[in-house]
């Protein structure tokens, strides 16, 4: 190759090398779409490789059970066995999909994203966005399956954190808002928080306060 190469003239150096970018350049097309699934392929697989080891080392721990009557008597020859229900780090995602299949050809979804969802997270977040809790003033069509949610994810032993109070975009400003009016809608946004944290304080410990606060616009010139 060194050879040919040096046999050509100027312009057939310049054609060669041109050649060439112009052929690497359409198989890195060609593969350009694939290049990320195979770096992140490679990525996950290193980070998976001393998963188990990680999981011994930082996750897990020795405890010791000592069983013994009120009296501090040892209990004898007692089988002792137990479950984990919850683990103190959180893993999740949105339930917002919570008993929401419908139709002949969807029979059993609603049940299997139960049972896949306690399987695999012991963190759920629940939707409040205000466009859709309250599309009509003090109507609130979403408690019902909001309040079935709930109740399943405190059966089923589910962190849950609402989502999300304030938010200015689309979702999070119902159609009746009188934006126009700055103390009224301030108002009304104080009584929309007051009275969903209140409601929920029992059941619900987190919350979204603000959602996209560093590039979303505020309601007009309220401080929120």
């Amino acid at each position: 190759m060194v050879y040919f190469y040096k046999k050509l003239n100027t312009i057939g150096k310049i054609g060669l090398i041109f050649f060439i970018f112009l052929n690497i350049s359409f198989v890195f097309l060609l593969l350009s779409p694939y290049i990320p699934n195979l770096i992140g392929e490679y990525q996950d697989n290193l980070l998976l490789s001393h998963c188990n080891d990680r999981i011994q080392k930082y996750r897990t721990g020795n405890i010791k059970i000592k069983l013994q009557y009120l009296n501090g008597t040892p209990i004898p020859n007692y089988n002792l066995s137990y479950d984990l229900v919850k683990h103190e780090f959180y893993f999740g995602c949105n339930i917002f999909s919570f008993d929401s299949f419908y139709g002949a050809d969807k029979t059993g979804y609603n049940e299997s994203y139960r049972t896949y969802f306690k399987k695999l997270f012991n963190f759920a977040v629940l939707p409040f966005y205000w466009r859709e809790y309250e599309p009509v003033q003090n109507s609130f069509p979403t408690e019902n399956w909001l309040n079935k949610t709930i109740d399943w994810c405190l059966k089923n032993n589910i962190t849950m954190k609402g989502h999300p109070l304030v938010w200015s975009r689309y979702y999070g400003v119902p159609t009746w808002l009188p934006l126009e009016n700055n103390s009224l809608t301030l108002n009304l946004l104080h009584n929309r928080i007051t009275k969903i944290v209140s409601k929920y304080k029992d059941k619900i410990q987190m919350w979204d306060i603000v959602n996209e606060p560093v590039h979303t616009h505020t309601f007009g010139h309220l401080s929120v």
